[in-house]
């Protein structure tokens, strides 16, 4: 009963496709406009997070290294 307990705790990986809120077989292009909507609404001056923005950034990051053309 309790052997999973403490899976509920642990944080869900980051998988840049869902941080930009996009398909996982999206193209450059998508992840790109995915991203800068994002940002204008998670940038520390439009409200947002230090924290919020450096997972989008290392979101787009990632896309640009995995997404298809």
């Amino acid at each position: 009963d309790r052997a999973f307990t403490g899976f509920v705790a642990l944080p869900a990986p980051n998988i840049w496709w869902i941080v930009l809120q996009v398909k996982e077989d999206c193209t450059l292009a998508e992840a790109k406009m995915a991203y800068q909507y994002l940002a204008k609404l998670r940038h520390p001056d439009a409200g947002g997070s230090n924290a919020a923005m450096a997972e989008l950034n290392w979101a787009w990051e990632q896309a640009q290294k995995e997404a298809k053309g």
